[in-house]
């Protein structure tokens, strides 16, 4: 066992700004990424005695455990059905190996390898097998340079709590200042007379299990559950790919990816904010998405066909 280990657990809840921070720090120096050729990687599903393991050795590394999401990720990578996949490691691991190895030398890829090197886990692990075009934003990076920034800009708000699971992140941050009782009427979450409380969720996932979105949600404070609500919501994705026609119907893939980056930033400069690059715009829309969701002023500030769901 390693020394020092973070406990990681299928979902682990924090409750306050600092351990969350301490935390995701944590988890950030045990991680480690590696760009390489997939024909470097080999998938063990047996171990010395012959019993069904679920590892893969990546050539120059080392062998790590398969997380679900790395599993998954991988097999759909090499176009084997999951439950195909999942009854050969289970139940014919010589199998698994033939049909895994085969297809990771016959369709070579270059492929982004995110690994747990020590520190949260007892062994090593692989925790996503993704495209080397995916787009990184690391938990402690968005808590770093946009969560912090806002929960400082603003003393009344807090973070509710947070969920830190194998693939994502959520936080909830609160504000007394919006509080207020629900007014008769056909509510789906709430009950008329009912205290609620706005509040923001902010999910992102490190392995490709979710776009980073910010939604607005109600907390009710007689049972402190939230019920968020999906249609005013911020996101981004990861990939970084282009938008679709229907977005962008004038440019082709490449142009639009452009597009959109240049449209980010131009937000952030109309704004008078200073960013040095598309990734620190993209945490920039994140305070921009917060501060528009409460000040009418702030929304008028804006782009044509830029961060509609703040309006």
């Amino acid at each position: 066992m390693i020394a020092n280990a973070v406990e990681v657990t299928n979902q682990k809840r924090v409750e306050s700004a600092r351990d969350l921070r301490r935390y995701l720090a944590q988890l950030s120096e045990a991680a480690h990424d590696v760009v390489g050729d997939s024909r470097a990687v080999k998938v063990h599903a047996r171990d010395a005695d012959g019993k069904p393991v679920q590892q893969v050795e990546i050539l120059g590394q080392g062998t790590y455990d398969l997380t679900d999401t790395a599993r998954q990720q991988m097999a759909d990578h090499l176009g084997i059905p999951q439950k195909f996949a999942n009854t050969l490691l289970a139940e014919h691991p010589a199998l698994a190996e033939a049909n895994f190895n085969y297809l990771l030398q016959a369709k070579p890829a270059q492929r982004l390898l995110r690994t747990w090197e020590q520190g949260p886990v007892t062994a090593p692990q692989l925790r996503a097998y993704l495209s080397d075009r995916y787009r990184r934003l690391d938990n402690l990076e968005l808590f770093d340079r946009a969560v912090a920034p806002l929960l400082d800009s603003r003393p009344d708000l807090e973070v509710l709590n947070a969920d830190v699971t194998e693939d994502k992140l959520y936080i909830r941050l609160t504000t007394p200042k919006l509080t207020g009782l629900v007014q008769p009427g056909n509510h789906t979450f709430v009950k008329d007379g009912d205290r609620v409380q706005a509040g923001l969720v902010i999910k992102n996932s490190e392995v490709g299990g979710a776009r980073l979105t910010v939604s607005p949600f109600v907390l009710r404070l007689v049972c402190l559950n939230g019920a968020t609500v999906n249609d005013l919501a911020f996101a981004q994705t990861h990939l970084g790919k282009a938008l679709t026609g229907r977005d962008f119907p004038a440019l082709n893939r490449a142009a639009a990816k452009k597009a959109i980056k240049g449209a980010v930033i131009a937000r952030c400069n109309l704004l008078g904010w200073a960013v040095d690059g598309a990734d620190a715009a993209d945490a920039a829309a994140l305070w921009d998405f917060a501060t528009s969701m409460e000040s009418r002023a702030h929304q008028m500030t804006s782009l044509p066909g830029m961060f509609e769901a703040a309006r």
